[in-house]
């Protein structure tokens, strides 16, 4: 069996990965916009790849708006 990892160990590798991944936004951040190219890539691959889990990007974005602002569990079994 193995043994559980030290809680203060598991916090300072986390604290050490999150300034790694800090620093290679830092680096990557466009001088016109002062946003990372990474933080974009990664948000447009994300909400491709749930748009897609969850049918037609338009209804998906609809589905979303609803919820947020209304508080209207909107499913795509239900709109049909």
């Amino acid at each position: 069996m193995r043994r559980a990892i030290d809680p203060e160990t598991q916090r300072i590798a986390n604290m050490r990965r999150r300034a790694a991944a800090l620093e290679r936004h830092a680096a990557a951040r466009n001088p016109l916009t002062g946003k990372s190219t990474l933080a974009i890539a990664a948000g447009r691959l994300g909400g491709r790849k749930t748009a897609d889990r969850m049918g037609c990007p338009s209804a998906w974005g609809l589905r979303m708006a609803l919820r947020r602002h209304y508080g209207i569990p909107l499913t795509p079994e239900a709109s049909s």
